[in-house]
């Protein structure tokens, strides 16, 4: 099952998506910037071990949009607004290490758009 982790400016959402894209669980938190980096990789990492015992199932695989210049190549944050003191911290190593999953992390934008084309309106030709 593919957890998918939404970094935003404001708060943290993360959820259990199903193959069809539908979210089967979903929980978020404030992001908190100033509570530092290793306080919201908790919070991320307790929100993820939570939607999957909710769900009942194992994360196979973990994505993360997130607001702000993120290097996808290297799974670093780049100099973000709302939480410049992140900046080379690097959730997708973090999340590697402490799920043994793979793990991907892009612009939230183009994770939008990623998403929209696969399983949105654009995919189907729906108004």
């Amino acid at each position: 099952m593919i957890a998918a982790v939404d970094i935003g400016g404001t708060k943290i959402g993360v959820g259990m998506v199903d193959s069809d894209g539908r979210v089967l669980s979903h929980v978020q938190t404030p992001t908190a910037p100033d509570k530092g980096y290793a306080n919201a990789l908790d919070r991320i990492v307790n929100m993820l071990r939570d939607t999957s015992t909710i769900t009942g199932m194992r994360i196979t695989g973990i994505g993360i949009g997130s607001t702000g210049p993120v290097d996808p190549f290297t799974g670093e944050f780049g100099n973000v607004n709302f939480f410049p003191s992140w900046r080379g911290e690097n959730p997708v190593k973090d999340l590697e290490r402490i799920f043994q999953v793979s793990v991907a992390m892009e612009n939230d934008a183009d994770a939008a758009a990623l998403g929209e084309a696969g399983w949105g309106r654009a995919e189907t030709g729906r108004a």
